[in-house]
């Protein structure tokens, strides 16, 4: 059975706070990483250009020193990191973290809090998530925002933004009868072109927006349905679609429509 760590650094206990609850929410082991040397107030002051917070984090080469560390890391298989966003990034202090120990094999899943800046690179880092998720099928083509696809290239992906709307306008612009729109927190988002069928892996979320979303598929993580089995019936709900079979937005007259402008971040 997969062994979970949660381990977190927390400057101001909103990080503890939220390591505590994911802990119990997966039975994880909870760790803290625990600086040598603990913040103060003064040393968190983003304002004053020479607190110790500021200039750990304008030196790349900067590793804190840690007075905690994880007894056994090789009994662990996943591995959640969370930190507080310090100047759009994680502290330097994780680095320390990270340096420490062979993650080799280990799946590292970083979360993070912040009090309302933005994540930086450490966006970027999380969004290598989506590769994950994206199998492991080879990625033939790239294409702009809205550009017309060419068939028969298996599997190619878009340069769209997060909004929903916006990024199921472009994947029909470039050709798409159908789309397949993957939600973790749900959406009722349509398109007045193409039909769009809803799926989740979070049982929670389809429990909640069943008139919304077609397909659940959290039957994987629980261990109930295999993959191929998933596929099977994904590929079924596709087929009867595009022969005409209604959506539940198309049930629901949802035919959003958004196409981006300015630029593929907003």
């Amino acid at each position: 059975m997969s062994k979970i760590l949660v381990a977190y650094f927390s400057a101001t206990g909103t990080t503890a706070d939220a390591a505590k609850r994911l802990a119990d929410a997966v039975k994880g082991d909870l760790f803290e990483i625990r600086p040598a040397v603990l913040y103060t107030a003064a040393d968190l002051d983003w304002t004053d250009k020479h607190s110790r917070s500021t200039l750990e984090m304008k030196d790349p080469a900067s590793r804190p020193e840690v007075s905690s560390h994880v007894d056994n890391m090789d009994q662990y298989d996943t591995v959640f990191v969370g930190f507080p966003i310090w100047w759009y990034v994680a502290p330097t202090i994780i680095n320390t973290f990270l340096d420490e120990y062979d993650f080799s094999g280990k799946t590292v899943i970083p979360f993070a809090t912040s009090g309302g800046s933005g994540m930086g690179k450490t966006l970027e880092e999380k969004s290598l998530g989506c590769i994950h998720k994206g199998g492991h099928s080879p990625i033939n083509a790239v294409y702009d925002y809205a550009k017309q696809v060419e068939s028969k290239q298996d599997l190619v992906i878009m340069d769209t933004p997060g909004n929903d709307p916006s990024s199921v306008a472009a994947m029909v612009a470039g050709g798409a009868q159908v789309v397949v729109f993957s939600s973790g927190r749900g959406t009722p988002t349509g398109n007045p072109i193409a039909p769009v069928i809803k799926l989740t892996g979070n049982k929670l979320t389809f429990a909640k927006m069943e008139d919304n979303i077609d397909f659940d598929a959290s039957p994987l993580i629980y261990g109930t349905k295999t993959l191929e089995e998933l596929g099977g019936d994904l590929l079924h709900i596709v087929v009867e679609t595009a022969c005409g079979k209604q959506t539940k937005a198309e049930s629901l007259g949802f035919t959003e429509m958004a196409i981006a402008r300015v630029c593929n971040y907003v």
